[in-house]
């Protein structure tokens, strides 16, 4: 390193330091303040660490399956793998509240990003990426109070496949997206989130909830979430912030706000 890269990386350092002196009066539970020391370290140390060291990786990742494509089948079109398996897609709808998958929920009081959430099923739980896809959808569809479980039985399973579940995934627009595209989206919006719940913590109406119980945290939560992504895509509808569904090492994941 000569001498000017030197003088320019002191003067980057002091700069972090000054912005994450400012951000300690301002917003002093923002989750950027981590992002800043991670920063620090790695320019202290050479090693990416914390979220860098994700992202890093995922890079590496990416070099290394260049011109490899494993997004066939389902990771093309799952509305076209749910058409063409009918009676698969008919039983996991039936068996929901025995396979059903876990539910993350932010809660701020009044968020740009909205409530961001997080619906999680194991791998070792199902068969595959359209039995999650289905299960995860379905803990949409009732999210959003467009389908109550308790009314699927096998004499209407058939209807409420073609006006809710297929109905909806039609209405969006399927694209594959990269891994560092849903890094980036679920890191911005949860961030966010959790900024305006930690400054909201005396509301009883704020937090985040697992599975209906509300968890004590603090600036440094993280979602049990896997970082490293193998496969995902986004669903969008107009003037709806997208949905992402995707693979990591140990769960399939939907995401949204």
């Amino acid at each position: 390193m000569n001498e000017k890269q030197s003088k320019l990386l002191k003067e980057v350092k002091c700069l972090l330091k000054d912005i994450d002196g400012e951000l300690h009066f301002r917003l002093p539970h923002s989750s950027k303040r981590t992002d800043i020391r991670d920063m620090l370290e790695w320019l202290e140390t050479g090693e990416p660490v914390g979220n860098f060291e994700v992202l890093y990786d995922l890079e590496q990742e990416s070099e290394n399956t260049e011109g490899e494509d494993n997004r066939d089948g389902f990771w093309n079109s799952p509305l076209e793998i749910i058409l063409e398996q009918p009676d698969m897609v008919t039983q996991i709808m039936l068996k929901l509240d025995q396979h059903h998958g876990e539910e993350l929920i932010y809660e701020p009081l009044i968020c740009e990003v909205g409530k961001p959430f997080y619906f999680t099923l194991s791998k070792h739980r199902c068969q595959g990426e359209l039995e999650a896809f289905v299960i995860l959808f379905c803990h949409y569809l009732r999210y959003m109070e467009e389908l109550n479980w308790e009314e699927i039985r096998p004499e209407n399973v058939d209807n409420l496949i073609d006006d809710k579940l297929i109905y909806s995934v039609a209405m969006c627009c399927e694209s594959i997206v990269p891994a560092e595209a849903v890094k980036s989206e679920t890191h911005w919006h949860i961030n966010v989130a959790l900024d305006d719940i930690l400054i909201n913590s005396g509301n009883p109406d704020v937090g985040i909830i697992h599975n209906g119980i509300r968890l004590e945290i603090d600036e440094n939560y993280e979602p049990p979430i896997s970082p490293l992504i193998h496969n995902a895509f986004q669903l969008e509808l107009d003037n709806d912030n997208p949905l992402f569904f995707f693979e990591t090492e140990n769960e399939y994941v939907l995401f949204g706000s």
